[in-house]
């Protein structure tokens, strides 16, 4: 009987183990490159995955990744990113592969930005109305909270004092939630907490937190919902030039239906008679319709002047409004030049800067249209006089 050599065996099975190692080992091949937009900005952050399989891997600060591919002859690479198309490259035995993803204007538009960032429409679990800034710009208006007026559902938009030029604009997103306090939402610009409302020429987007999960974010201050702005911001290219103006002009649609001086005058004496005086009212030689006196023709006109570019290091975005507004009484208007400047510097891979700049300047001389009767005789005045 012939005896079985077991170093045999060992030996056979060690060649064969290094042999399958050794296939395995040149069958895989790593593929690398970098992931940029169309501005030839990396993007960090987008998943490239084996289509077909569970290998993935995400690309870092600069854009770049690496991965393994089982076979670099037939296999394609995916690379996906939010508010971007995806892209499939084949690899077709190539080891480095850089790839351009464009920006998918469909997709962004249902991307609504919150307080912890940005959250597809369909995943949004509050009440929440997005608007852009081509809607806001659809009209003259004072500035971006009245061009809110009419475009997010139960979102209340009101002037403080009727049509005088200047007058604050009011916006209610859950009612009145205090009797003597305001009912005001929270106004956040580009993260800056209670800032002013910039121009609608200047923003990107509008987002309302109209629901109580806005305290989960901004505690008490957020009870009255928020509104939350996105300015506009420069982009990697060529600098580009903007000059946006408009001019309307505004004029009372309904006016009252007055008595003439005999009308009023007999209708004066007639309520003498009713009270028991058979003296006739005193008429004097006056006719005047008080409203031709006071009603003029107004107007509305806006000039705004952006400059914007960038380029790997730094990026800009800045602009200047002027806006004047004459009433359609007399001697009531309002003018306002307002500036904006966005600034954001990639100053190393770890340091990135910013600066947001915001000002305006105004004067009103406005009348008193609306009042809340408390001043006594005749209506009175808001002031109590």
């Amino acid at each position: 009987m012939q005896k079985t050599n077991p170093n045999k065996f060992l030996n056979i099975s060690t060649f064969l183990g290094c042999m399958l190692f050794a296939m395995f080992s040149y069958a895989q091949t790593t593929v690398t490159g970098k992931v940029i937009d169309e501005q030839t900005e990396p993007l960090l952050g987008v998943t490239v995955l084996i289509k077909g399989s569970s290998s993935a891997t995400t690309t870092d600060i600069d854009g770049n990744y690496s991965i393994s591919v089982a076979d670099a002859a037939t296999a394609t690479i995916v690379y996906s990113y939010v508010g971007y198309a995806t892209t499939e490259v084949p690899v077709n035995n190539q080891s480095v592969i850089n790839v351009t993803l464009k920006e998918d204007l469909a997709l962004l538009d249902q991307i609504v930005v919150v307080g912890y960032g940005g959250v597809k429409k369909s995943d949004i679990t509050g009440s929440v109305s997005s608007v852009t800034g081509k809607e806001l710009n659809a009209f003259p208006v004072l500035d971006a909270a009245q061009a809110l007026q009419g475009r997010a559902a139960g979102v209340v938009v009101q002037s403080n004092n009727g049509g005088e030029p200047g007058a604050p604009i009011n916006i209610q997103i859950r009612g009145n939630t205090s009797i003597g306090a305001s009912s005001s939402p929270l106004i956040v610009v580009d993260g800056f907490i209670g800032a002013s409302m910039p121009q609608a020429n200047d923003i990107e987007s509008m987002e309302i937190l109209k629901d109580a999960s806005a305290t989960a974010i901004y505690g008490s201050r957020g009870a009255n919902g928020v509104v939350l702005v996105t300015t506009k911001k420069g982009r990697n290219g060529k600098m580009v030039v903007e000059y946006n103006t408009n001019y309307s002009i505004q004029n009372t649609t309904n006016e009252l239906d007055l008595l003439n001086a005999d009308q009023f005058a007999a209708y004066q004496t007639q309520i003498r008679a009713n009270n028991g005086n058979t003296i006739a009212y005193p008429q004097g030689p006056a006719n005047t319709d008080w409203q031709d006196l006071i009603y003029t023709t107004g107007s509305t006109k806006t000039h705004q002047f952006s400059f914007s570019g960038g380029s790997d290091k730094i990026n800009f975005y800045a602009s200047a409004n002027y806006f004047d507004q004459e009433g359609i009484i007399i001697n009531s208007d309002f003018e306002r030049i307002t500036f904006l400047s966005n600034i954001d510097a990639q100053v190393n891979d770890k340091l990135k800067l910013g600066l947001n700049l915001f000002g305006s300047l105004g004067t009103k001389n406005g009348v008193s249209t609306q009042s809340t009767g408390l001043g006594g005789i005749g209506g009175g005045g808001d002031d109590g006089c």
